[in-house]
């Protein structure tokens, strides 16, 4: 039997109800007509529905896969703050009626809404004169911007993605005070005004495959974190862009199969976090002159031969190596000079030289180094060192305790055979080894703890007991280094 009236007039049982929550009935068509302390409500799947309550304190409306109707009849909502529309049929732009009654509306999240449109003159936004976030996605009929985007001026958060229509004109107006940008769409490039307006904090652009350049102009003022994804026609960075910014705390350039050159260089500020992935065409990156620099990550770029250009910057606390195989030598990157770095990554890198890294490093995670076959000089000078991993190092004979730091607590080998074997020998003939350290080989333990953490022995225990040993064991500050690299399940 479905449902097909819910809740009749009869009695006045359903007055103080605050939330309704009404998922796949097709057939419903009536809902109670008053609702008067209904909060949220949500209906997903209900086709011939083709009224809603009035409800006159309701905060929260999510409506999926419903009729267009039920937005051109909507009445009460007044005290809306947060509205979500998806699959709604035949929806071209948002009803003069119910744009009339947000004036207190603050999130506005429109997901896969076929033919909606939003840029027709009939569609006026100046009512929503709250709206701090507005999301389009999958929306394959959007072309352009609202037109009265700029109007939107309590705007913070604007996200439009996977609108393969939508196209960028040069005079898109950005509302004043807007401070976070996700852009996603098929421009070859972007507005002056996006990459320059004066409030602006995050500017995200991804998935833009035809996107070939960036305005030729500062980055704004206001910028602290600029995040660039799956841009496979980028090739470059105009210079002027990174010019005396002195907000910008955060550069990501993730997939932009095409970018061959940073030449334009960083600004030096207050840059504080790069990551560079997958850029396969870029050969170098200028960040010695970048002092502010704490957190370097470098991943899949092979052809990048040209780095650091010089030193590394002396405030580097947290360098990951991955798959790079062209780098210059390690001998040249200054690491007698990086007096805060603790946390290093070298995977699938060649270059790793044991004898030039800093004594201050807490964490080291080694991987992927098949040539790899002795710690020539050993270990022994990084006095710091806490957790150390290495991971499928095949070629690694062995590695003797006498090689290891004095202060090691956590030691984790994986898919390093001989090492594995020259343990489990020496175990058989009764010599101890790793006496003083956690030792892990591949997801058992297989030693025992040092006797001031509580001396105790663990045999064939899960990751899931590990972790839970460091989670007890581990001060606060620690485990946030050991975690950055290695990923532990979430508590």
């Amino acid at each position: 039997m479905e449902l097909v009236e819910l809740f009749p007039e009869k009695g006045e049982e359903m007055q103080c109800l605050t939330e309704i929550s009404i998922q796949k009935c097709p057939k419903l068509r009536i809902l109670p007509t008053k609702l008067p302390s209904l909060v949220q409500l949500n209906i997903d799947g209900c086709l011939q529905l083709h009224a809603l309550p009035t409800c006159s304190l309701i905060r929260k409306l999510r409506l999926q896969e419903c009729n267009e109707m039920l937005l051109r009849k909507a009445v009460g909502l007044h005290s809306l703050t947060s509205l979500y529309l998806c699959k709604i049929q035949k929806l071209r732009c948002l009803p003069k009626g119910a744009l009339e009654q947000l004036m207190m509306l603050e999130d506005l999240e429109i997901h896969s809404c076929d033919l909606l449109r939003l840029s027709s003159d009939e569609v006026s936004l100046q009512n929503l004169v709250s709206l701090r976030r507005l999301a389009i996605s999958d929306c394959p009929q959007m072309e352009h911007f609202p037109c009265q985007l700029h109007t939107l001026t309590t705007l913070k958060k604007l996200e439009i993605w996977a609108c393969p229509r939508l196209r960028l004109s040069t005079n898109t107006r950005l509302p004043s005070l807007i401070q976070d940008i996700w852009i996603s769409c098929d421009a070859k490039s972007l507005p002056l005004e996006m990459i320059c307006c004066s409030s602006l904090e995050r500017l995200s652009v991804w998935n833009s495959h035809c996107l070939t350049s960036l305005p030729g102009c500062k980055l704004a003022s206001s910028l602290k974190m600029l995040t660039i994804r799956m841009c496979s026609k980028l090739e470059f960075l105009p210079k002027e862009m990174m010019h005396c910014n002195s907000s910008l705390e955060s550069l990501l350039i993730e997939s932009c199969e095409s970018l061959q050159s940073l030449d334009g260089g960083f600004p030096v500020a207050n840059l504080r976090k790069i990551q560079i992935s997958q850029c396969y065409e870029l050969r170098s990156l200028p960040v010695h002159g970048v002092s502010s620099l704490q957190d370097l990550t470098m991943r899949r770029c092979p052809n990048l031969y040209s780095f650091p250009e010089g030193p590394l910057p002396a405030k580097l606390e947290r360098l990951l190596i991955d798959s790079c195989g062209n780098l210059n030598s390690i001998s040249r990157w200054g690491f007698e000079r990086l007096a805060c770095l603790k946390n290093l990554s070298f995977i699938g890198c060649s270059i790793f030289m044991e004898g030039f890294l800093p004594s201050t490093l807490v964490t080291l995670s080694i991987k992927n180094l098949p040539t790899l076959k002795v710690f020539d000089k050993g270990l022994q000078h990084l006095n710091s060192l806490k957790y150390l991993r290495i991971v499928r190092c095949r070629s690694l004979s062995a590695l003797p305790e006498e090689m290891l730091p004095a202060n090691l607590c956590f030691l984790q080998i994986v898919e390093c055979p001989s090492v594995k074997r020259h343990y489990e020998i020496n175990k058989r003939n009764g010599i101890q080894q790793y006496s003083r350290i956690s030792l892990m080989l591949g997801g058992r333990f297989l030693a025992k703890l040092e006797p001031e953490l509580g001396s105790f022995m663990i045999c064939s225990k899960s990751i899931d007991t590990w972790v839970d040993m460091l989670l007890h064991l581990c001060p606060s500050q620690d485990l946030k280094m050991f975690s950055s690299h290695w990923t532990l399940p979430e508590r």
